[in-house]
């Protein structure tokens, strides 16, 4: 894999998975049932550098934002609420303004957008950014559907948003010149090579071919691509994949991370913040709870 795309296993200090809905084009998601939540309104002089995470207030999305703000970083929430509750924000703010005031420091800025991250809407965030003064440095993307069993069912829906969503918004940042991303992809782009009984292996899944050394010193040749992926979901990470890395190999001032993890659990020690989806859960540990 080249050098400026990694991927990064569950033991990262960023372990990320996708926060959006799991039930794409079921009524519920869009329909009257999902709160209004105001949009934050910028100053005209704002004069701030942003992360934006795109379904922050989901699981692992909230999690994220709530690590974020605590070192430092003031940070974009964008999400549609068709997978979680606008009440996230307020527990992540809460969280947040206990930890800064234990510290003695200043609760970074949080702003919070209601809208669909492949939305005309969300392309217009950029401009009304800059036009503030204001910076969006960099993106961590949460928003793909995530649900195994549902691809199967609805390929063309997970496609039209896991890739056709990516694309739009590789173009959208391409535009608007921010070099940082970050992807949250999943283990089940390893395939087959998952099921081994082995310790997996970044490179055990590369886009490119590489040579390498061996354990005899030996040099040799690895083979890029994936074998045994069993559903739409997980192409749909794969190819999700094999596009950043053919935007990183096309140009080098760009730093693209995936993080690539297995099922997720666990809350905040408060318990304030946990795995509370609107949908139906589908992530190994509430399914096995419930």
């Amino acid at each position: 894999m080249p050098q400026s795309i990694r991927s990064a296993s569950s033991h990262s200090t960023l372990s990320l998975e996708d926060s959006a809905p799991t039930t794409p084009g079921a009524a519920s998601v869009h329909g009257d049932d999902v709160p209004a939540v105001a949009n934050d309104v910028l100053p005209a002089d704002d004069g701030k550098h942003y992360t934006m995470v795109c379904g922050g207030l989901g699981y692992i999305g909230s999690h994220t934002t709530l690590e974020l703000l605590k070192d430092g970083y003031n940070v974009v929430v964008v999400d549609d609420l068709s997978n979680c509750f606008d009440n996230v924000l307020t527990r992540i703010r809460t969280l947040a303004d206990d930890y800064c005031r234990s510290n003695g420091i200043m609760t970074p800025t949080l702003r919070f957008h209601k809208m669909d991250y492949r939305s005309a809407e969300f392309r217009g965030l950029f401009p009304k950014y800059a036009a503030a003064r204001s910076c969006i440095s960099g993106v961590i993307h949460f928003a793909a559907f995530k649900s195994v069993s549902e691809s199967i069912e609805r390929p063309l829906a997970y496609y039209q948003n896991n890739i056709c969503g990516l694309i739009e918004l590789l173009v959208t940042l391409q535009e608007n010149g921010v070099k940082n991303f970050v992807f949250s992809s999943s283990a089940t782009v390893y395939g087959a090579k998952a099921n081994e009984g082995a310790p997996l292996k970044e490179d055990d899944l590369v886009h490119f071919d590489e040579v390498y050394t061996d354990e005899q010193g030996q040099q040799a040749l690895r083979i890029n691509g994936s074998k045994g992926l069993t559903s739409p979901y997980g192409r749909s990470k794969y190819f999700a994949e094999a596009i950043l890395a053919d935007v990183a190999r096309a140009d080098p001032t760009l730093r693209i991370t995936a993080l690539r993890y297995f099922n997720p659990v666990g809350c905040h020690p408060s318990g304030i913040l946990r795995e509370d989806p609107r949908q139906k859960p589908t992530n190994l540990f509430p399914v096995v709870a419930s």
